[in-house]
């Protein structure tokens, strides 16, 4: 496995286009972004290559964020919207060459219907998954914790395994985030080994705040010796907000790096 850092949430105490080198100096060879597409693809494009980092994942436009909006995949009505958000993405996937976009379902209103939204979910995930299987990469779908997203319309894992199951797409997958799954007061590690042949991408924060790893309880020894136990070859990326500086927050690196047996 390797591991990758998200520059929406560590080094925000740079210029968005001056993380990337930063990563590259904590040591880091590639970079994820929630959302990059407020910045023109050529500029981060250029940022990437001028640091040596490859940009491995980012997010579908997720609609209108300062509004509350947190996806748009599972809102009926909105078709056009995704479809076009969905766009987006692959126009900065064909730059960019991420492993994976992030689909994220939303927040379909407590007077919804949910038949009709899971109907919609459905749909959206067979389209995005074909749109990005022509600019070759995946569709991931990640959970959102409905404690800190409220009403997110598919908060656990078993959920999203159901939409992609009966989407039936080849190109679809679980993103895996172990600080969502904590919070959702499951156990991450048996949440990951429950799971694991669906996952195509994992993250990773504590459930303290999601900071820095150790500033929670979550049991790490335990998530990266299993990782390295299922042979896991993909990215895991460090999506936490830093308690203090980032480069102060990065001393997990070297015994994380030995429990998932990248220094054996």
């Amino acid at each position: 496995m390797k591991f990758s850092i998200n520059i929406s949430t560590m080094f925000q105490e740079l210029d968005i286009l001056d993380r990337f080198q930063a990563v590259k100096d904590a040591g880091f060879d590639a970079v994820e972004i929630q959302f990059p597409h407020t910045t023109p693809v050529a500029d981060i494009a250029l940022a990437a290559e001028a640091a040596g980092v490859e940009v491995v994942l980012f997010n579908v436009p997720p609609g209108d964020f300062a509004a509350g909006e947190r996806g748009l995949a599972a809102l009926p009505g909105r078709e056009q919207d995704f479809r076009s958000a969905i766009k987006t993405a692959c126009d900065y996937a064909r730059v960019l060459k991420p492993i994976g976009i992030n689909v994220l379902a939303g927040i379909p209103g407590p007077d919804a219907d949910k038949d009709a939204c899971w109907k919609t979910l459905v749909a959206n995930l067979n389209y995005a998954a074909s749109e990005f299987e022509a600019v070759g990469t995946k569709a991931l779908v990640e959970p959102l914790n409905d404690r800190d997203v409220q009403g997110f319309f598919i908060p656990t894992s078993e959920l999203v395994v159901q939409a992609i199951t009966q989407a039936g797409h080849k190109n679809l997958a679980l993103q895996y985030d172990f600080y969502h799954a904590r919070m959702m007061e499951t156990d991450p590690v048996a949440e990951l080994e429950r799971w694991y042949d669906h996952i195509a991408h994992m993250q990773f924060a504590d459930n303290g705040g999601r900071h820095e790893p150790g500033t929670g309880d979550i049991d790490w020894q335990g998530v990266f010796t299993t990782i390295h136990k299922l042979g896991y070859t993909g990215w895991v990326g460090a999506e936490y907000i830093p308690s203090g500086a980032t480069t102060d927050s990065l001393d997990w690196l070297p015994t994380f790096s030995d429990w998932a047996g990248i220094n054996s």
